[in-house]
């Protein structure tokens, strides 16, 4: 059973650690980045997740909000 639990914390950090190369790769700010989106994430709808992939999120959404 503890292994199921490493292994889903491994997996979770492997996808933060991905979502934060495609930020940068994409021209973010990582901070910047993840700021906005993990406030926005708990009230958005699950057919607009895709909307705040960093592939899609423009790089002066964040200075918007909380600029």
């Amino acid at each position: 059973m503890p292994d199921l639990y490493v292994d889903h914390l491994a997996r979770g950090k492997a996808l933060a650690v991905q979502v934060l190369h495609s930020a940068r790769i994409n021209g973010h700010d990582p901070y910047a980045y993840f700021k906005p989106v993990l406030a926005r994430l708990p009230t958005c709808p699950a057919s607009k997740i895709d909307e705040l992939l960093p592939h899609r999120w423009p790089p002066t959404a964040w200075a918007q909000l909380f600029g």
